[in-house]
């Protein structure tokens, strides 16, 4: 990833600053390229899974989630090259062997990395970043903190990136995709082995919230919309909704919408209102011995 290197020099050239505001700096700067460096993975998934299912914003957090629903591999280190020639439709190769024995042409190479250990020196290099709060009335506050216990996480991370650095290629996984056309005309895929069945996925179109709920009965794996259904107040004719948006109303909102039998207007919104359980039947008395 040749784009890490402006970050990289720049933290190089903190650290050579020597000063406790520049290894402050440094720290700060680390910290925002690791947070690059996971969010440069979710960028090139971002074909897989939508923006309204990223479950934190916390750099660790998201890298756990591509490798959970989309591909562990995600974060792993390979290399990816291509035959010389196309392969024959007549005369596909058979054997393993008969695959190795093509000339092959490196496509790129990823660099892979620990989303535990990124989060782990993430977290780490935060704790720098605060003033220290005072132990007592003489305690002097210091705004920067001490460039040799900054220096020694900045290090690891400097020396974590430069690794990075090397790589040449990044993906968005590999495996089976299977597809679902939204409402919105947008066209949806997923890794399909990931999936789970009755896991909730959102449209990766942004201006849109349309959901499913993923049923998966032998090798078939489908999408089943998620909607609300409201009949019409004068002749119970059913409409059906969008789940999210109704679902997001606050409680005082009203939604307005016409019978497309009776022409009625309906007025739909939330309220609150008391549920209360039925009683329960008294327990027959203990046996006397």
């Amino acid at each position: 990833m040749i784009w890490l290197k402006k970050h990289t020099d720049q933290i190089q050239a903190l650290i050579d600053e020597g000063t406790p505001e520049s290894f402050t700096y440094a720290a700060l700067r680390c910290r925002l390229a690791l947070e690059a460096v996971c969010y440069h993975r979710l960028q090139v998934a971002h074909d897989y899974i939508a923006a309204k299912d990223i479950q934190g914003w916390q750099p660790g957090k998201v890298v756990k989630q591509l490798m959970r629903e989309i591909d562990p591999k995600i974060t792993a280190s390979f290399t990816l090259s291509i035959s010389n020639r196309p392969v024959e439709p007549d005369a596909p190769p058979f054997t393993r062997e008969d695959f190795e024995a093509e000339e092959y042409f490196e496509v790129g190479r990823q660099i892979g990395f620990d989303s535990e250990k990124i989060a782990k020196i993430w977290q780490s290099l935060g704790s720098f970043l605060h003033v220290r709060l005072p132990r007592d009335s003489q305690d002097p506050i210091e705004t920067f903190g001490s460039p040799s216990a900054i220096g020694k996480k900045v290090q690891e991370a400097l020396t974590l990136l430069r690794d990075l650095e090397k790589g040449t290629l990044v993906t968005g996984g590999f495996g089976e995709v299977v597809k679902v056309t939204c409402v919105c005309g947008r066209e949806n895929a997923r890794r399909a082995a990931p999936l789970e069945n009755g896991q909730i996925v959102s449209c990766i179109n942004p201006n849109c919230q349309e959901r499913w709920t993923v049923e998966i009965e032998g090798g078939s794996i489908g999408f089943v919309r998620r909607i609300l259904t409201i009949p019409c107040h004068a002749c119970q004719t059913d409409h059906e909704f969008q789940e999210m948006p109704l679902i997001s109303m606050r409680r005082h909102d009203i939604m307005n919408f016409p019978c497309s039998t009776c022409g009625e207007v309906n007025r739909t919104r939330w309220i609150l209102a008391r549920h209360s359980e039925p009683a329960r039947p008294p327990r027959p008395p203990h046996e006397q011995s």
